[in-house]
């Protein structure tokens, strides 16, 4: 039969043949591509005893699924066409660990002589056995590509969908955000552009108005240049006032409520040096009289205590620490560390000391105010 259809002449069904014509040629154009490429041989029948490792069926099933024809995998594996397809299936339903299941029957925990029992399995078996002949390979290989091109056009849309929500909830201003989505929905004609409005909650007059509605600033481009201009040239050190003088001296009349607003639009901010600490805030409160007059030296413990706020630089900002040191050996009798200096600091600082030393009796307590 394989040489008959080499040669060309049609081949009929024999009447013993206990199949369809379609089927049947089916069948004897496979054997025809196994004689052409492996000969007498490879239309023996070979025995069923090779065991194919996990690997060997996955990496099978992957090909296929690739888009790899059947009949290829199959003659350069000496497979059945059919079990690719129940490989292929398998591993389509539960993943990969259905490949791992060994050929034979499982192992029953307890044999049970039941005749109704093994009249149920058999019925079943061969409503099993008569359903799964009545669908051929090949109709069973198409309704699996179906699904899988149905899988990957969903898999697409949700990345569409995915790309809308992002430019949905990013931190632009309203009107780009519609422009990209329009541009988005023009782009793919399987997104309808109703659906979109609907799942987002944005009215369609909403929707045209912020599309058409034309920049504020647009008649502010010839200014905006020249703001740029002048913060350029001063290499970032104007604020809004001194930019405002500057457009002024060039002609333009414009206020500071729209220099300012038009900054912010543009991201112009000034460069600005922190301001040192200072603990000297002038004359607030009383202050005390020099007593020491520069005499730092103390005969005893607890004679003379000296104070002061230090300011540091940390990775979070300014830290500033207020200690107090006894002059006689230098000991820091009480501490306190904040990040903003004022009364409630020192006053932290002053309970740690007092709570510590009880008689304090001709102390003198030393500060930058006396």
């Amino acid at each position: 039969m394989c040489k008959k259809i080499q040669k060309g002449i049609e081949i009929k069904k024999p009447d013993f043949a206990n199949t369809s014509q379609k089927n049947f040629l089916n069948q004897v154009n496979f054997w025809e591509k196994i004689y052409d490429k492996l000969g007498v041989e490879g239309l023996k029948k070979k025995p069923r005893n090779k065991k194919w490792t996990i690997d060997q069926r996955l990496n099978i099933v992957k090909r296929f699924l690739a888009g790899e024809p059947m009949i290829k995998i199959s003659l350069e594996n000496n497979l059945n066409p059919s079990q690719i397809s129940f490989w292929t299936k398998k591993y389509l339903e539960t993943g990969i660990s259905d490949l791992e299941l060994n050929k034979g029957r499982p192992i029953m925990k307890s044999k049970i002589n039941n005749n109704n029992k093994s009249t149920k399995i058999s019925n079943n078996s061969d409503s099993q056995d008569k359903s799964n002949s009545s669908l051929s390979v090949y109709e069973e290989l198409k309704l699996l590509r179906k699904e899988i091109k149905l899988l990957k056009k969903e898999n697409e849309a949700l990345k569409k969908w995915k790309a809308l929500v992002e430019i949905f909830d990013s931190n632009q201003p309203r009107q780009e955000k519609i422009k990209k989505i329009y541009n988005r929905v023009k782009a793919d004609k399987n997104l309808r552009l109703t659906q979109v409005l609907k799942e987002f909650s944005i009215p369609i007059s909403t929707f045209y108005y912020e599309l058409k509605k034309e920049d504020f600033d647009k008649k502010n481009e010839e200014i905006i240049s020249q703001m740029k201009l002048i913060f350029e040239e001063n290499k970032a050190r104007y604020g809004k006032r001194r930019i405002k003088a500057e457009l002024n001296n060039r002609g333009y009349k414009i206020g500071l409520k729209k220099v300012r607003r038009l900054m912010e639009k543009f991201n112009l901010k000034a460069i600005c040096s922190r301001r040192k600490y200072k603990s000297y805030k002038g004359t607030v409160g009383k202050i005390a009289d020099n007593i020491l007059n520069r005499n730092f030296v103390a005969t005893k413990p607890n004679q003379k205590w000296t104070t002061n706020v230090t300011e540091f630089s940390a990775p979070f900002g300014k830290a500033y620490l207020s200690p107090i040191l006894d002059m006689f050996n230098g000991e820091v009798i009480a501490w306190d560390l904040s990040i903003s200096a004022n009364n409630q600091q020192i006053r932290k600082m002053l309970q740690r000391a007092f709570s510590k030393h009880k008689n304090l009796e001709g102390l003198i307590f030393h500060s930058d105010q006396g």
